[in-house]
């Protein structure tokens, strides 16, 4: 491949407009065979452009299955795969990435021949086939979850969890399995009095260590972060039971590009305010740098879920608080990298009971969108999107009531990079944790005209090379008229490069150390002027 190089032409047309509002491309409902309990819990945006929705769906023999589905962009069923463990009884599929060699691994749950929960992971190929399945049962022989699971920049599984010991309750565990299901370690961590330790979110450091974070069980709850090498070796053990030593949990986590560790949850501070919307950030050698915590004007219960280190450095966690009068109400806050409140948003349905947000996404438009359920005035909840500028100002808010008023969540969303919002949930519970359909929506996540605020005409054509090794480079027809910016991202949409470009040349050479490092495989270049984004698929060569 030495040499080659192939060249793409494409012609971007600058025009004027401003975003703000959306509207739904199209539904997709999958109700199992028993007419009962089904549900997405996670969703993505594949490298080759499809999408894949992990969950699960109760049928006929009243079993439980661990499921995968995989639509078209459009929302067309491609194929649909279930697993149901050996015990024929309740499996779930939680988590699931798209790995860097075009194959799918799903995290979750199986009832295999002893009647308990086994850690499980699953391999699929893009056509919906089982290349094989990996389950772990503790030392216990009872629950163990796979509950987050990433695809590591050296080519292997790590899997975090929980797996119940023989006298230790339910233990924080991470597995590390090879491409081919092969195991590589097991780490179990007993946290605090023999309680329930569960480990909710893992990530794969770009220093090329694991990060978990869960929260330790016991009469004292422990907000946890743990540092493992590759190898499975223990580097460092993090533990915060809040300020006056009441207890606190973690929820997520998330390695910032600036090097640091970021995890959001909750912390008690007093049995009157309860626990409080929290956000702690450690570096890598799992020194806390600061701990951020709010609570809503009712002064009892806020949680944080899931936190996103934003492309433009700041972080954005997403969760509950309680207002005054109005029960949980929809919350997202910013807060600097310094610890420093930016703004807090609350949104309070109209049915005063709980309003949640789940799921969040920075958009490669640099906006966000956030997903849960508010509750309205004749339903439980509703499915609900809400997007936001990084400023926290509301652009548009999405409810969709399922057909019966009864709970519709959404769980997960995920910006693709066709320009859609696609987000997955559940329709139509019975409750919060029963009955329902697996349910998977797509929106535009920008529409609309504004003659007021126009930007500048430009069309020009570029040319540039899809395949690069040490530099990319563009040549245009003509110099942007304004100062641009030139953003890389890897194929999960984390940023790795960035560039400010200056009008003054047809021809754009990125030349970095960075870009040098970068493993080989699909990254995505978008290149803004003004306001309007264009965006090319790379390949990095060895």
């Amino acid at each position: 491949m030495n040499g080659i190089k192939i060249w793409a032409v494409i012609i971007l047309i600058f025009v004027p407009f401003v975003l703000y509002s959306q509207s739904e491309r199209w539904t997709y409902s999958y109700n199992g065979s028993a007419d009962t309990t089904d549900g997405a819990n996670s969703i993505i945006y594949g490298e080759d452009g499809n999408l894949y929705v992990a969950g699960s769906s109760t049928e006929t023999n009243n079993s439980r299955d661990f499921r995968v589905i995989s639509l078209t962009p459009n929302g067309v069923e491609r194929w649909n795969y279930a697993y149901n463990g050996t015990a024929d009884s309740s499996d779930g599929a939680l988590s699931i990435v798209y790995g860097t060699d075009g194959n799918l691994y799903i995290a979750g749950l199986s009832m295999e021949g002893n009647y308990e929960y086994d850690f499980t992971v699953i391999s699929l190929t893009t056509t919906g086939s089982e290349r094989w399945v990996y389950t772990y049962n503790g030392s216990g022989n009872s629950t163990d979850v796979a509950y987050s699971i990433v695809y590591g920049e050296d080519g292997n599984l790590y899997v975090a969890g929980w797996s119940t010991g023989n006298s230790s309750g339910e233990d924080f565990t991470v597995i590390s399995l090879t491409t081919d299901g092969s195991e590589r370690w097991i780490y179990t961590y007993n946290g605090v009095e023999n309680g329930d330790d569960e480990f909710n979110s893992i990530v794969y450091g770009t220093d090329g260590n694991i990060y978990a974070a869960g929260t330790a069980g016991g009469n004292s709850q422990e907000f946890t972060v743990i540092s493992l090498t590759t190898s499975g070796s223990e580097r460092w053990v993090y533990t915060n039971n809040g300020p006056n030593g009441l207890g606190a949990g973690a929820n997520s986590i998330v390695y910032g590009l600036d090097g640091n560790l970021y995890s959001g949850g909750y912390t008690f501070v007093d049995l009157v305010e309860w626990y409080n919307f929290t956000v702690i950030s450690l570096d890598t050698a799992g020194n806390e740098r600061w701990a951020y915590m709010y609570n809503g004007s009712g002064d009892t219960i806020a949680m944080a879920y899931p936190i996103i280190y934003g492309s433009d450095g700041n972080i954005y966690a997403a969760g509950y608080t309680e207002g005054s009068g109005t029960y949980l109400d929809f919350t997202v806050i910013k807060v600097d990298t310094a610890g420093n409140e930016g703004w807090v948003y609350i949104y309070d349905g109209a049915g005063d009971d709980w309003d949640v947000a789940y799921s969040i996404v920075y958009g490669l438009d640099a906006n966000l969108y956030v997903a849960g359920w508010i509750s309205g005035d004749s339903s439980y909840d509703d499915f609900t999107v809400i997007s936001l500028t990084t400023g926290g100002v509301e652009r548009w808010t999405y409810i969709y009531n399922g057909n019966e008023n009864l709970y519709d969540e959404a769980l997960s969303i995920v910006y693709g990079l066709d320009g859609y919002l696609y987000i997955a949930g559940k329709i139509d519970g019975y409750d919060q944790c029963e009955g329902g359909d697996f349910f998977v929506v797509s929106l535009e996540s920008e529409t609309g005209v504004n003659k007021q605020e126009p930007l500048p005409s430009f069309q020009t054509t570029i040319s540039y090379s899809s395949l690069f090794r040490n530099k990319i480079m563009l040549k245009l027809s003509k110099p942007l008229q304004v100062q641009s910016k030139i953003i890389l991202y890897d194929i999960c949409g984390k940023r790795v490069f960035e560039k400010i470009i200056h009008p003054t040349s047809n021809d754009i050479i990125l030349k970095d150390k960075k870009i040098e490092r970068l493993s080989t495989g699909v990254y995505f270049l978008s290149l803004t002027s003004g306001k309007i984004t264009g965006r090319f698929k790379v390949l990095k060569l060895k």
